[in-house]
């Protein structure tokens, strides 16, 4: 599973390239969030878990690994409540939105993603030629 998780932590580091604030959705025991944050210092990370042994595992292990730069929140991945409007640059999840039951709470899970992640503007320029 090892080689999984360095293919994971590259593409998703790509990905993430200049976010300071990241939430992983369903972290469990943050096998692949703490590689992450450990390929990525500079950025801060959310992990996100609705069950407590996992987080406290989650905890342990960036704590033994020396990795400073995740912090934890017991929270619904579909409801967020922990949470705040527009305050994330990015938001990951490996393995884990599989074990939301029902497609209303999938659906609610992306609208959460949405309302999280900070607004960006699009400025879009149209050149007329003379």
């Amino acid at each position: 599973m090892s080689a999984s998780y360095l293919f994971n932590t590259a593409h998703i580091s790509q990905v993430i390239q200049g976010c300071n604030k990241v939430l992983d959705l369903g972290c469990g025991p943050a096998t692949q969030l703490a590689q992450i944050a450990q390929v990525n210092p500079q950025t801060e990370f959310i992990g996100i878990d609705l069950s407590d042994r996992m987080l406290e595992n989650a905890r342990n292990y960036c704590k033994e690994l020396g990795v400073n730069n995740v912090t934890f929140k017991k929270d619904d991945i579909s409801v967020l409540k922990t949470i705040s409007d527009g305050s994330m640059d990015a938001v990951i999840s490996t393995l884990a939105l599989h074990h939301l039951p029902k497609d209303e709470l999938l659906r609610s899970c992306f609208e959460q993603i949405k309302r999280v992640l900070k607004k960006m503007e699009l400025y879009i320029w149209w050149i007329y030629p003379d």
